[in-house]
């Protein structure tokens, strides 16, 4: 878009005190489509309506002339005269934009011009705007002059007009009224031109009342409090009884503002009504301080889910409470497509322990199958039939996801491994024995599996092996005893035995993993003595 600036002159026939006032404009000229705007800058207290002066459209030239009929870009120049709808503008400027692109285009541009002096509009208009001529004019009733209060009246209008001081204000009725009691906030706002007051309600979020905007509408403020059932009064009845009104200085913070009866409380004050009073009344910063309301913040409550009742997924259980409509959660497409379908498989057995004892001699024996679904962390647990045990077997847990005990957590994948007790419903199981396919699969995922980790794994089993007294000499001989033959090799299991009898502690899971580790041909089940020394550093 290029835009000019511009100027037309308007013939006044009807006024004696100006013959023509000179008119600043605008030009914008499109270049897309070669349409003109015109625009008139609005000016402060011109008594004429300014802005869009003429519409966005393409132009007729005025006179026609030449193969087109409307306006182009050649036609605008700075320094020339255009015509449009019998009006000639005359164009004395462009911006730096339109200078650049003119140039870049092959058009010689001349430097700005001046605006033409107004002539009589450059003294009697711009007199009539300032506020010294509005109090020279005479009232309607025809009489020649104004009255002090008058007078006093425009002046402060004139001077004052726009100038708005706020207060921040609350009223609290919890002292009053302890049970049905609240603070409400408020905004003061002080009209300089005419002292008249106007307060509006701040609206809370779920404060349960209608948004109503006003409290007090503008008007002046009386500080009469009035009784219940008073009848109204008007301004000449409030002036004939000497009622008085706030005004500016009646306002600082941490005055009480009595609005008919209710109790204002000023805390606080924008920056502009801070300078103001610094500026008018030579306050100091020190007074306008903003007063502590001293309200503690109540903590948040927090919603407490209630315990679940068995009848579908906890999951959904808990997302409605949370929800007034029921949804479905929302399930990770990308960990469904990676895990859907992978499964690890134990066999263990109910455990007998003080903490969660075995209701008969018999669950002790029982064997169970541990399914481990690793999309959903979900456990099922089903009995195979066992001849004459007297106990039915099939599906002893539906597939479902289970918390540790005394704690929110659920069981994850690092909790599954051979050694591990899962308390399922304040029954122990231990975990035996795992498939090929499940040690093969924690194996590869050592990150989820800290226990077929060898990185883990082997500085555990030497710090085991560092706490007791000469371990490397104990530990040495021991391995010697539990290959009686020579063969050079030793199981997972007998390796088990031989950090137990040392007071080490180890899981099944870990001995396989050490297995795995050093020695991959010949499987998870025998170990390599050589190895395992060196492995071990003892």
């Amino acid at each position: 878009v290029l835009r000019y600036y511009a100027y037309f002159q308007e013939q006044l026939g009807e006024r004696h005190q100006e013959r023509s006032r000179i008119r600043r404009c605008v030009l914008h000229f499109f270049l897309e489509d070669g349409s003109i705007q015109v625009t008139e800058p609005r000016e402060e207290n011109s008594g004429i309506v300014q802005g869009v002066f003429l519409k966005r459209m393409r132009v007729p030239r005025d006179p026609p002339r030449g193969r087109s009929k409307y306006l182009e870009m050649e036609d605008l120049h700075v320094g020339g005269k255009v015509r449009m709808f019998s009006r000639n503008y005359h164009i004395v400027g462009c911006d730096n934009f339109t200078r650049a692109f003119l140039q870049r285009e092959g058009h010689d541009v001349p430097p700005d011009q001046s605006y033409p002096d107004d002539g009589d509009r450059g003294q009697i208009y711009m007199q009539r705007k300032q506020p010294e001529y509005a109090l020279r004019i005479k009232p309607k009733g025809g009489a020649s002059h104004k009255t002090v209060a008058e007078t006093e009246k425009i002046r402060k209008f004139i001077e004052n007009d726009r100038k708005v001081l706020r207060f921040f204000a609350v009223w609290d009725t919890r002292k009053e009224d302890p049970l049905d009691g609240e603070r409400r906030a408020f905004v003061l706002n002080y009209y300089l031109s005419d002292d008249e007051i106007e307060i509006l309600e701040v609206c809370e979020r779920n404060s349960g009342r209608d948004p109503f905007p006003k409290l007090l509408s503008k008007s002046k403020l009386p500080k009469q409090v009035y009784g219940v059932g008073a009848r109204p009064m008007s301004d000449l009845t409030r002036k004939r009884m000497n009622h008085q009104f706030y005004i500016l200085r009646d306002l600082r913070i941490g005055e009480v503002v009595m609005v008919y009866n209710r109790q204002l409380l000023l805390h606080d004050c924008d920056e502009y009504t801070r300078d103001f009073y610094m500026q008018e009344f030579g306050y100091t910063p020190q007074d306008f301080s903003p007063v502590p309301l001293g309200d503690v913040v109540p903590a948040a409550r927090k919603q407490e889910v209630p315990p679940h009742n068995l009848f579908g997924k906890e999951e959904d259980s808990e997302l409605n409470c949370h929800k007034l409509v029921p949804r479905q959660k929302q399930s990770n497409p990308l960990h469904f497509q990676e895990h859907d379908g992978k499964v690890l498989r134990f066999t263990c057995r109910m455990e007998d322990t003080p903490q969660y004892p075995c209701r008969s001699p018999i669950d002790a024996s029982r064997q169970f199958v541990l399914t481990y679904h690793i999309v959903d962390d979900g456990i099922g647990i089903f009995e195979p039939k066992q001849r004459n045990s007297g106990i039915e077997g099939g599906k002893f847990l539906e597939r479902v996801r289970v918390r540790k005990p005394g704690s929110n957590n659920y069981y994850s994948p690092k909790d599954m491994y051979m050694g591990a007790m899962v308390v399922v419903h304040c029954k122990a199981f231990r975990l035996l024995d795992a498939d090929h396919h499940s040690l093969r699969y924690m194996s590869m995922n050592p990150q989820s599996f800290p226990r077929s980790d060898p990185a883990q794994v082997i500085p555990h089993l030497q710090d085991a092996i560092r706490r007791v007294p000469d371990g490397n000499s104990i530990m040495r001989q021991e391995l010697i005893e539990a290959d009686p033959r020579g063969t050079g090799f030793v199981t997972t299991p007998t390796l088990e035995v031989v950090f137990s009898r040392m007071g080490c502690h180890v899981e099944p899971q870990e001995m396989i993993t050490i297995g795995q580790y050093l020695d991959p041909d010949m499987g998870a089940e025998t170990i390599n003595i050589e190895n395992l020394i060196d492995c071990l550093q003892i």
